[in-house]
């Protein structure tokens, strides 16, 4: 008897420790994710003796984010953060400090992130010379926004399972509402609306009324009920409703309609694209060194991988398919850029489907 319990007790232990360990692997499973990595510049001039600092952007989930230096430059990279978890955007700075006996030549090498038993590596150039030129971002941030070629139909709102009945000294109405997304309403064709009446008594005439206007009044015993829509009709914001006739004469019945199924959906047809305006100084122009854009690709139809074309006042500053993790470019006087207002422009010249997130245009000058 001692030692069946013994054993007993030795197999509740072992079921202890194995549920520990799953645990924690399901925790440091959980913990990871896909990170991505931007430096605010990839190129530095820094005199002998002298240091520099740049802002690392990252971007995704880990746990035990470790940040590294390798390559010529390993030993003279800090870090102001290192050793931490991420949920989402962070921004670490690095310190690049020069040695006094260092060449006049450039030194090129990577910031190492590591996380779980993935490590990405981000190059980093340093030329050594005799004036360190330091260079100051003006960082316009875009937001988030999706940019696509989509031809297609969706449903926006609907309404299932519902009774629409008129007598004189009361009514049972339907009415809903329906939003248009954003990225379709510069690209609707037209829409519609779909009724299914599943049974009725036909007492009386049935109404449906989009946007304060009768589109149907009829009677109908059952059946399917198509309602096209003009897209100058259709708003961001829309309101359906449903409602019945009074039941004639017969002031004793009432009118009633069962329906299956009431849609409202849209028909689209088109680019779906982004402007945005940013203003620069005389400041930002007077010494200005480089521009860098940078995103992340959040999501995509890997179906529909077309090119994007991204203008900086009027001028192609890409036409490719994007990274489709993190996108980072740099530009000099190549692009032309103004004092005042500028635009920056994001598009799709064929079928394609791109969300992207944290996009960031960064001008920098001297100083």
């Amino acid at each position: 008897m001692k030692g069946a319990a013994i054993d007993e007790f030795a197999f509740v232990l072992l079921a202890g420790i194995v549920l520990i360990l799953v645990l924690a692997v399901a925790y440091s499973t959980i913990q990871q994710g896909p990170i991505t990595g931007i430096l605010s510049t990839r190129s530095l001039q820094i005199a002998q003796g002298n240091s520099a600092s740049i802002t690392l952007s990252l971007n995704g989930t880990g746990y035990n984010v470790t940040l590294s230096a390798s390559g010529m430059i390993a030993d003279w990279i800090y870090f102001d953060e290192n050793n931490f978890d991420l949920n989402g955007n962070k921004d670490v700075t690095l310190k690049i400090l020069v040695p006094r006996t260092a060449d006049f030549r450039t030194y090129t090498g990577n910031i190492l992130i590591l996380s779980g038993s993935n490590t990405i590596k981000v190059p980093l150039s340093v030329d050594v010379t005799l004036v360190t030129i330091s260079t100051v971002p003006n960082t316009v941030r875009l937001g988030d926004f999706t940019v696509s070629y989509v031809t297609g139909s969706n449903v926006v709102a609907e309404k299932d399972d519902v009774e629409v009945i008129k007598r004189y000294f009361n009514d049972q109405s339907v009415s809903f509402t329906g939003t248009v997304p954003d990225d379709k309403m510069g690209i609707l064709t037209d829409g519609f609306l779909q009724i299914f009446v599943e049974t009725s008594n036909s007492a009386g005439n049935l109404f449906v009324e989009f946007n304060g206007e009768r589109l149907y009044a009829n009677t109908i015993s059952a059946g399917e009920i198509d309602i096209p829509l003009n897209s100058s009709a259709i708003h961001k914001y829309n309101s359906i409703v449903v409602h019945a006739d009074n039941p004639g004469f017969a002031f004793w019945q009432s009118t009633d309609y069962k329906i299956n199924f009431i849609k409202f959906g849209i028909n689209f047809n088109g680019v779906s694209s982004y402007q945005k305006a940013f203003n620069l100084t005389d400041s930002d122009l007077r010494n200005f060194d480089h521009g860098t854009l940078s995103f992340q690709v959040k999501n995509y139809d890997p179906n529909a991988l077309g090119p994007m074309l991204i203008q900086i006042n009027g001028a192609v500053f890409y036409n490719d398919v994007p990274t489709l993790t993190s996108f980072s470019k740099s530009f000099a006087t190549e692009i032309p850029l103004y004092n005042g207002e500028n635009t920056i422009s994001f598009s799709v010249p064929q079928q394609a489907f791109y969300q992207l997130g944290s996009v960031t245009l960064t001008i920098y000058h001297h100083i």
